[in-house]
C-alpha cells in the first residue's frame, strides 16, 4: 500500500488529491512541520531533503509534488489525469513545473519568509513583493482560463489539482475575488469532483469557503 507523508494546509494537499483521484488504496502519515517533525532523524531517513510531500511506494520514496503527480497519473492511466497528446503532455509538465518553481516560491515569500532572509527588517518588503508577483501569476491564469474549463489539454489533470490549493492565498492578498471570475468558476468545477471535495473536507481546508466569499465579493 502506498503511504503519503504530508501536512494539512500545505502544498502536499495536491498529492493527497491526486492519490484520492487514483482510487487506489493508500495511507496518510501526518508530518507536523509546525513542530519541525520534517527535520527529525526519523523523517530525514525517509526524505533527506526534509520536505513534504513524500510518497512511499514499494520501498521507494518519491519526492517533489510534480514527480509524485507524474508517477500517479502514469501508474493509473485509466483515471485520465494527464493528456494523451504528446504536445499537451509537455504543456502539462510545464504547468506542474511553473506552479512548483514560480507560483509556490512567490507564495513562500509570504508564508515562509525566513527561508529567504535572516534580517527580519526586510521581511515586509519580501512579503509585499511576493504577494504582488503571486497575484500577477493568478491574473495570467485568469486570462488562460478564458473560454476554457481546465488548465491543460481540454481536460482535468493533476495540474488542476495542484493549482487548487494556491487559490486560498487570495484571501490574504490585496486583491478582490471578484477580479477572478474565471478562476472562481474553475475552482467550483474542481471542487465538484468527489475526490477533491473529500480531501479538502478531510484536511479542513479554507478553500471550502472560497465560493461563498467570491459570491459575496461579486455581489458587493
Amino acid at each position: 500500500m502506498m503511504r503519503l507523508y504530508h501536512f494539512p494546509q500545505s502544498c502536499s494537499i495536491a498529492a493527497h488529491i491526486v492519490l484520492e483521484e487514483t482510487g487506489a488504496e493508500y495511507e496518510v502519515f501526518t508530518v507536523d512541520i509546525n513542530k519541525d517533525e520534517h527535520l527529525t532523524p526519523e523523517y530525514l531517513a525517509i526524505n533527506p531533503k526534509g520536505k513534504i510531500p513524500a510518497l512511499l511506494v514499494d520501498g521507494v520514496v518519491i519526492t517533489e509534488n510534480p514527480a509524485i503527480q507524474y508517477y500517479l497519473a502514469k501508474k493509473f492511466p485509466e483515471r485520465n489525469l494527464f493528456p494523451r497528446d504528446e504536445l499537451a503532455q509537455a504543456e502539462w509538465i510545464s504547468m506542474l513545473a511553473w506552479i512548483s518553481n514560480t507560483l509556490h516560491v512567490y507564495g513562500a515569500h509570504v508564508t515562509k519568509t525566513f527561508h529567504f532572509a535572516d534580517d527580519r527588517s526586510v521581511f515586509p518588503e519580501l512579503q509585499r513583493k511576493g504577494i504582488a508577483e503571486w497575484v500577477k501569476c493568478l491574473a495570467s491564469l485568469e486570462n488562460r482560463l478564458e473560454g476554457q474549463e481546465w488548465l491543460v489539454g481540454g481536460q482535468y489533470t493533476t495540474a488542476d489539482a495542484y493549482l487548487t490549493l494556491y487559490l486560498g492565498g487570495l484571501r490574504r492578498a490585496d486583491a478582490s475575488l471578484a477580479d477572478f471570475p474565471n478562476l472562481m468558476a474553475w475552482l467550483e468545477r474542481v471542487m465538484a469532483r468527489p475526490a477533491v471535495k473529500a480531501v479538502l473536507q478531510r484536511n479542513d481546508s479554507l478553500l471550502l469557503e472560497m465560493p461563498r466569499l467570491y459570491a459575496a465579493a461579486a455581489a458587493a
